[in-house]
């Protein structure tokens, strides 16, 4: 008997607790909307203080989504709308701001903006919002019974323009941007190179009979004519004996690396270093002082952008820059010599050298399209100078740039 007196006991306990359960979950449930629609406000806070407008936007907007018409509460609601009405009007988007903020206030009509975004200009937009809401609230509302009704309220004022790029700049505080710069580079040279005739025939002595003071290789690099033998400089036939008409000529090749730190938003100064293709092959000019005899680049250069805080923005920018160093510059011609009592015609390339100092300047454009990576392209001018006098060279130079 007593078993069966506990059977309805037990039954009545399952079921509050079951109805506890549904009401627990049922309170729950719309938690998860409103704690994720309050995280999505504090990184859209986040994402406006470093300029990410469209990110934060984004954020907003599908918090919003989440929320629904009853999944968090009114206030919520509102504040993402009014938020999200900020981070478009910063974008541009004046007339998507006026809606959001419309539609913010009609949930809170008492709402007022956050004091993070509480800028001239965005007040403005706000408070042009809310005179706009007042007008249709007021217009709804039935006229009193009196014979004559009351005059219309004055339009209000419109919404100033958006804020300049220097206003905005010095609402958002200094711009941020990369400050080192790690990239490669590559290059190649151009010099008018001079004519002359039998330019490998040597003295007596074994000097340059040329006043150019350029020298002769071999195919494989091997000097031209031998300095270990006056005979074959001497069996070179007259007037074909090294001929060139000169001209515009390709030089050196260079493959860098690049590492620059930015000063400023317009200002870099850094380094290169590489190695450089097609250089002279031969000892004497080098042995003369004349060549520098080690193919590698090693420049310090300082560069200037123009524009507003450049390496802060996306897009282009003129830039020039300066610099100097030591490496090789030198280029080559081919030409047949004739040597007596040898049949046929020999091969030789004719070279001029110069080195190891230069200095050069040039300009060009950098493209950033984003705020770590910049294309550059532009145009260098050198002047190399040591044993042979100074050499002017000019070439284009490309260049890729990562920021860190």
């Amino acid at each position: 008997m007593k078993a069966r007196r506990r059977l309805p006991g037990l039954a009545l306990a399952s079921s509050l607790a079951s109805v506890l359960a549904w009401a627990a979950s049922g309170l729950a449930a719309p938690a998860r909307p409103e704690a994720a629609a309050q995280g999505a406000l504090k990184k859209a806070a986040a994402d406006y203080r470093a300029r990410r407008y469209a990110a934060a936007g984004t954020k907003l907007t599908k918090a919003l989504g989440g929320c629904g018409d009853d999944q968090c509460a009114p206030t919520t609601r509102a504040a993402l709308l009014r938020d999200l009405g900020t981070m478009q009007f910063r974008q541009g988007d004046t007339a998507a701001a006026s809606q959001s903020f419309a539609d913010a206030l009609a949930l809170e009509p008492d709402l007022d903006l956050d004091a993070r975004y509480d800028k001239p200009d965005v007040r403005a937009a706000w408070n042009d919002a809310k005179d706009r809401a007042a007008n249709a609230a007021k217009a709804s509302t039935p006229p009193p019974a009196e014979p004559a009704p009351p005059p219309p309220e004055p339009e209000p004022a419109p919404s100033p323009p958006p804020p300049s790029v220097d206003e905005e700049a010095k609402a958002q505080g200094p711009a941020r941007y990369e400050h080192l710069w790690i990239g490669v580079a590559g290059a190649f040279d151009m010099l008018v190179f001079p004519s002359g005739r039998d330019l490998c025939k040597l003295t007596p002595q074994g000097l340059l009979a040329n006043s150019a003071n350029v020298y002769c290789t071999n195919p494989d690099g091997t000097d031209f004519p031998t300095r270990n033998d006056p005979a074959q400089s001497a069996a070179l036939v007259p007037g074909q004996a090294g001929n060139i008409n000169g001209g515009l000529q390709i030089g050196d090749v260079r493959a860098m690396v690049s590492v620059d730190y930015a000063f400023s938003p317009a200002v870099l100064v850094g380094a290169r270093v590489g190695y450089v293709i097609n250089t002279y092959q031969g000892t004497v000019a080098v042995q003369d002082g004349r060549a520098y005899g080690h193919p590698i680049h090693a420049e310090l250069r300082g560069t200037y952008l123009f524009g507003k805080e450049p390496l802060a923005n996306v897009g282009f920018a003129p830039m020039v820059f300066v610099g100097g160093g030591l490496s090789e510059f030198d280029a080559h011609l081919a030409s047949d010599v004739m040597i007596e009592g040898v049949a046929g015609t020999r091969r030789v390339n004719v070279w001029i050298t110069d080195g190891p100092w230069f200095v050069t300047i040039g300009g060009g454009v950098r493209y950033q399209f984003s705020l770590r990576a910049a294309f550059t392209a532009a145009v260098r001018v050198n002047a190399s100078f040591k044993g042979n006098g100074v050499l002017p060279t000019a070439g284009p130079e490309l260049g890729f740039q990562y920021g860190f």
